[in-house]
């Protein structure tokens, strides 16, 4: 069996995507990652900034994320694009007009960086891959502590 995949993490909050993808590939198997949406709103503001955004520069994260309806165009349009992608429930809706539930798995991304080998697992049995590939025998922690933070890396051999 051939896989085919698209990596992107601006197709899931579209809401020309899902219609488009279903008029493609009608049998397509998708697969989302979804991380708390204050993360995912914070990590985009940084994103931008490093971008050198006008407005990421301009305005804190605080700034973007409470703006009202008075607040510039620039502005408006920084919080939309911090926020809107984590209304996870309205694009797993309009998703699922387009394909069956069977043909959907939402990771959880916070269990993907504590416990890969278990979400490699199920991505697998999602995809119907054989034969199945061990992750948790070939996934190895590496654990770096940094001044005030503990990551764990994971490797394979």
């Amino acid at each position: 069996n051939d896989f085919l995949f698209e990596k992107s993490a601006n197709y899931f909050h579209s809401e020309d995507a899902p219609k488009r993808a279903a008029s493609l590939v009608p049998k397509a198997k998708i697969i989302t990652i979804l991380i708390d949406p204050s993360d995912r709103a914070y990590s985009w503001y940084q994103h931008q900034r490093s971008h050198e955004d006008p407005a990421a520069l301009r305005f804190n994260f605080y700034e973007v994320i409470t703006t009202g309806h008075w607040a510039p165009s620039d502005l408006k349009a920084l919080q939309r694009r911090c926020l809107v992608p984590g209304w996870y429930a309205v694009h797993i809706e309009r998703w699922l007009t387009y394909f069956a539930t069977s043909q959907l798995l939402i990771i959880d991304g916070q269990q993907l960086r504590s416990d890969p080998a278990t979400v490699m697992d199920e991505v697998q049995k999602f995809l119907g891959v054989t034969p199945h590939y061990n992750y948790s025998e070939a996934l190895t922690p590496e654990v770096s502590s940094l001044t005030t933070t503990e990551t764990t890396m994971w490797s394979c051999p």
